[in-house]
């Protein structure tokens, strides 16, 4: 079956099903002409995903019980606890608009004095309301995992790239991207076109060799794929720590003289 097809019978756009192989939900097989060929199993596993998705089931825990990590019931009981948390705090807030929309005619008109009292009665009573702090971890977060994309001038999923001009034209557009951060950081940074263009090269062949392995055993092997992804990330976790340990003891060298 041709992802138009699949858009068709469920439902669902094009971008959605994407997404979905992206995050490692879907793994379609790919035919001669590299096209996606969807199976019977393809369409039910999406349909399962749609099904978990519209229930609010978050995609990390969609992973997990495809992987074998988790069972639906466990799944599904902590899920109806989210909801029911959910459902409790908009209750507080149904109950405060509605005492809005009944008095209030204009923003400047509001009597805020009266409903931020109310709020903060009702919610030392116990009644949930949306926590603020989540505005401001969200754009924490956000910035957090697009730095990278920032460092590197990346947001592109390569294996698609891969897909649809083979390896060569993958390899070409990574050099492209290392071309354009060494243009950058000569022109922009004023530092050496090989200074900017060195740093990603390396880390992405030495990022590709690392994790290859885990992409290869992902699918037919996700046992072994987990536990090589537990060994690099301990591994990682190593290196931080012994960096940390050496910037320690070159602040304490002036006073302890560790290396005379």
């Amino acid at each position: 079956m041709q992802i138009r097809e699949l858009e068709a019978l469920l439902n669902l756009s094009r971008d959605n099903i994407r997404f979905y192989e992206k995050q490692g939900l879907l793994a379609p097989r790919r035919g001669g002409n590299r096209y996606r060929d969807y199976s019977e199993e393809d369409v039910r596993r999406l349909k399962q995903i749609v099904i978990l998705r519209k229930c609010g089931v978050p995609i990390a825990d969609i992973r997990r019980l495809l992987q074998g990590e988790a069972k639906l019931p466990e799944v599904l009981r902590e899920q109806t606890a989210q909801l029911q948390a959910q459902a409790e705090q908009l209750q507080g807030a149904l109950s405060v608009c509605r005492q809005m929309a009944a008095k209030e005619t204009s923003l400047e008109g509001m009597d805020e004095e009266h409903y931020f009292a109310l709020l903060t009665q009702q919610e030392a009573e116990g009644i949930p309301f949306a926590d603020l702090r989540d505005d401001f971890l969200a754009h924490e977060r956000g910035i957090f995992e697009n730095l990278w994309r920032y460092a590197y001038l990346v947001d592109i999923d390569l294996r698609d790239i891969k897909w649809r001009y083979g390896t060569i034209g993958a390899a070409l557009f990574v050099v492209l991207l290392c071309v354009l951060r060494g243009l950058g950081q000569k022109f922009l940074w004023h530092g050496s076109f090989l200074e900017g263009f060195t740093g990603p090269f390396l880390t992405f062949l030495l990022a590709s060799a690392l994790l290859f392995p885990m992409f290869a055993l992902k699918y037919r092997h996700p046992v072994a794929a987990k536990r090589y992804g537990m060994v690099l990330t301990v591994l990682a976790l190593l290196l931080l720590v012994a960096i940390a340990l050496l910037l320690v003891a070159l602040l304490l060298n002036p006073i302890f003289s560790f290396w005379g």
